[in-house]
């Protein structure tokens, strides 16, 4: 099994699927509702900055951290806000986001609170989390009506039991949440949503292209070969064929022509065995790295034909060895296709290496995907911080690593009921203006 097929849960490929096409998933009926209330009653907020407003500081702060875990932002107030609300305060409490009034949230000044943080210009919701009576349910429905061009929410914090006030927020149509938790969520989901509504009501969905002529050919010659793990050359002259870039190398069939191969290529250079059905070739010993000699080269030729045929390959089963040229530089990442009977064509990316199944740090998408959808994937994953250039090391050629992911994307999606697993690990992404280069590849045709 590839690492791709490995790594594609089923959850997590239906997870990526709803989110790609702009539906929200919901964890229980309550969420269900909030959410949808939430969205049914709410312009797109103008802004990414959440103002959180509240009686107390514990249940502010707790509103904040629930915030933080799904990635909401919580500006610092502006300094016009900071002076308009410790000027209603006078020291009764604290002008910050999250904000704690105390009981000015149940005065007359609280009004001039609420509108003090929602002009903030980088605040594009505000939430009070309170548990006022019908007086402050009024002058939250007040602020809604002002200022209908952001977000307002409640975050009710009082027993269901005694609604006063709750009602009045209902009837208003104010979307409210009874947890910190659901808030947090119910808000994300409303950014995330148009969001992509925004791309997507511009730019539509991405459509592959149509495959030319050599591509087809290409993949009629290796569908012959159909339910065979492909060798890495076979694999990676596919690739060429979508213009991915691949690591300069040769196939040969002795230890003179590998010498040759490694003089025209530069030390250092790595030698694999090219066999079929054995996408793992490192734990059998294909794999030499770091070759730096003629000498070298000989001796290396002869150990991975030997490690082959003690592995099982033998004649027609071993096409040569291949020498490569070894890239020094560069982090490593993880690109594959897989294909699910109800969804399709869908690309994986991640950290890649031979640990990628312990770290499975990885993003999903359906085939095909836009420039968009590849720079929110490779944000997706975590180990893509090495990508911004990590102790001292540069910044990695993200256009370009985009750009194979889209690639990649539109052979996933042309190849659709012909393919049936593609990894291409590692894929190196070299230093911006580099590029990006294939150092191995296994592709596998639907039998």
């Amino acid at each position: 099994q590839s690492h791709t097929a490995a790594l594609t849960g089923l959850d997590a490929l239906y997870d990526a699927a709803l989110a790609q096409y702009g539906v929200i998933r919901v964890s229980d009926y309550d969420e269900l509702l909030e959410v949808s209330n939430l969205l049914a009653n709410s312009p797109a907020p103008p802004a990414k900055g959440l103002a959180v407003v509240s009686h107390s500081g514990g249940i502010s702060s707790l509103t904040a951290d629930m915030c933080g875990q799904v990635g909401l932002d919580l500006p610092e107030l502006s300094d016009a806000a900071k002076g308009g609300i410790n000027g209603v305060l006078k020291g009764f409490g604290w002008a910050s986001n999250p904000s704690d009034v105390t009981g000015f949230a149940n005065s007359d000044s609280f009004p001039e609170i609420m509108q003090f943080m929602a002009n903030d210009p980088a605040m594009g919701t505000l939430v009070v989390a309170s548990s006022g009576g019908d007086a402050q349910a009024e002058q939250v429905i007040a602020q809604r009506d002002r200022d209908d061009k952001k977000t307002l929410a409640f975050l009710w914090t009082g027993s269901r039991k005694e609604p006063a006030g709750l009602n009045m927020l209902k009837k208003a149509r104010i979307p409210v949440f009874y947890t910190p938790n659901k808030l947090a969520t119910g808000v994300r989901s409303l950014l995330d949503y148009h969001s992509w509504l925004g791309h997507r009501g511009k730019a539509g969905f991405p459509a592959a292209p149509a495959i030319r002529p050599g591509q087809q050919a290409a993949a009629d010659r290796l569908a012959a070969r159909g339910g065979v793990a492909l060798s890495e050359h076979e694999s990676k002259g596919l690739l060429s064929e979508w213009g991915v870039p691949i690591t300069r190398e040769k196939l040969v069939q002795n230890a003179d022509d590998a010498v040759t191969a490694a003089n025209e290529i530069a030390y250092p250079v790595v030698l694999k065995a090219d066999v079929a059905n054995m996408p793992h070739k490192t734990e059998a010993g294909l794999v030499m790295l770091g070759i730096q000699d003629d000498d070298a080269v000989r001796a290396a030729y002869d150990q991975v034909i030997s490690n082959a045929a003690n592995a099982g390959a033998v004649g027609d089963g071993i096409n040569g060895v291949s020498v490569q040229e070894m890239v020094l530089d560069g982090v490593e990442v993880i690109v594959g296709l897989s294909y699910d009977s109800q969804l399709g064509a869908t690309i994986l990316f991640g950290s890649g290496g031979v640990m990628v199944e312990v770290y499975n740090d990885v993003a999903l998408r359906l085939c095909p995907i836009d420039e968009k959808d590849a720079l929110e994937m490779i944000s997706d994953v975590k180990g893509a911080r090495l990508l911004e250039g990590f102790r001292g090391r540069p910044a990695a050629d993200v256009n370009a690593l985009a750009d194979t992911l889209v690639r990649v994307s539109h052979l996933g999606a042309q190849l659709e009921g012909t393919l049936a697993e593609l990894d291409i690990n590692p894929l190196m992404v070299l230093a911006a203006g580099q590029g990006v280069k294939a150092a191995d590849a296994v592709a596998v045709f639907q039998p």
